[in-house]
């Protein structure tokens, strides 16, 4: 089964796009003067989320549902359809692409997996000439 974790997860925050604005009575104009500090603590607050989502939340979620699934990814909207995608080599990351190659088998849990008769083509995993593609 596939294992999930973040690599590299480097969030920051630009505290000039933040603008905090506190309106009111006397209490307010005095708490507005801090306003600084608020805004360093919001965007410390903001990277922290987003760090700890990217890098223990997702994968860990992702985890969980590949452990609770025994591997196999149940289609939600259609009864009894699960599909058991197999990585065939290793994920290929760089700046401008995420891909991998895979065999797919959708099936009905019911009947168990059963292999088609016909040979599967080999499917490019990347066209240079159609970037956009997945």
């Amino acid at each position: 089964m596939p294992l999930f974790k973040s690599v590299d997860v480097n969030v920051d925050i630009d505290r000039f796009d933040i603008n905090i604005k506190i309106y009111g009575n006397f209490w307010s104009e005095l708490a507005s003067a801090f306003e600084v500090f608020f805004v360093g603590a919001v965007a410390d607050s903001i990277d922290s989320a987003i760090t700890t989502a990217l890098s223990v939340t997702l994968p860990n979620t992702f985890n969980a549902l590949v452990r609770k699934g025994d591997g196999y990814l149940k289609i939600p909207t259609i009864a009894n359809w699960v599909l058991d995608l197999m990585p065939e080599t290793k994920y290929q990351v760089t700046s401008t692409y995420f891909g991998f190659d895979a065999k797919g088998l959708f099936f009905d849990s019911r009947e168990g997996e059963i292999e088609p008769e016909q040979t599967i083509p080999v499917m490019p995993t990347k066209l240079t000439d159609h970037p956009e593609k997945f």
